[in-house]
Order: structure tokens, then sequence, then C-alpha cells
């Protein structure tokens, strides 16, 4: 799969270090040795790789010991119930210490309130996604009026 992913880059001449693909933690664990293999083949050409909804699969620190992963997504779960309770707002500031430790970007999703982006904001975490950052857009809507369309990412 990885090999034929680059050489589909390869024939379009699209550079690898230009896609980020997000793996969830259910697909690594479902065939641990192929996705070794297709991850490390997709990452040795430049490729980014980001863990989609961490905390919500099987084994979350060991999938971050075991792949070499540029960024983290903090599941939309964490996030809708984080600033209401204290437990989740516990996880969410250590995922995001966890990342900042492991030299990994951060990405919320799921932020739909001004004071969730806020939180996060101070509690360190590099990118935001969510309705209150932008809605998904068809492309053809980007294309006929791109000064209307909002396409967010917030950097601390």
């Amino acid at each position: 799969m990885g090999l034929r992913i680059l050489k589909i880059l390869g024939d379009i001449g699209f550079p690898a270090h230009r896609i980020e693909l997000e793996v969830t933690e259910s697909a690594l664990i479902q065939d641990a040795v192929t996705a070794r293999i297709v991850l490390d083949d997709l990452v040795n050409a430049g490729v980014r790789i980001a863990l989609d909804d961490f905390g919500t699969g099987y084994s979350s620190l060991s999938q971050l010991s075991n792949y070499q992963f540029d960024k983290i997504k903090i599941d939309r779960s964490f996030v809708t119930s984080f600033e209401a309770t204290d437990k989740q707002d516990k996880v969410v500031k250590a995922i995001i210490a966890l990342g900042a430790g492991l030299g990994v970007t951060i990405t919320a999703e799921g932020i739909e309130e001004e004071s969730q982006l806020r939180r996060l904001q101070d509690l360190g975490c590099d990118i935001g996604q969510g309705y209150l950052l932008g809605k998904p857009v068809p492309v053809e809507e980007l294309a006929a009026d791109h000064a209307s369309a909002r396409i967010v990412q917030h950097r601390r």
C-alpha cells in the first residue's frame, strides 16, 4: 500500500513531503506488521503521519512508542466535555504535555465554542479544528468564491 501511494505520487510529480496521512489507532491494531512496513516506507519517503482520534483506541501509548508520528489529533469526544469534566480536562492536559515532550504537533478536533478554543490555547495546543474555526466546504465552492470561503488553521 505504501509503495503504491509513493508510486502514484511519483507518477503525478507530487512531492511526498506535502502529504499528511491520518491513521487511526484501530487501523494500526488490525494488522500491526503491515502497518509498520507501510508507515515506515511512507515516513522514509517524507510523508507526514498523523495519529487520528488519539485516546479512543486500545493502546495509545504503545502506538506512540512503536511508530513515528508528526501529529497527534485529540479526539472530539475529549474536547466536547473537557471544560465540564475534571477527568477529561486532565486527559486533554496530559495529551498536550505528552505531545510537547515528544516534539509532536497536537491538534484538537471538534472545537465548537470560543471557551474551548481559549482553554486549548492556554494549555499549549498547537492546532484547532472544528465548526468554530470553519465548516467543510465543497471544493467547487472554494474555487467559485474563494474570498468568502473560510479555511482556518489556528496556530499558537
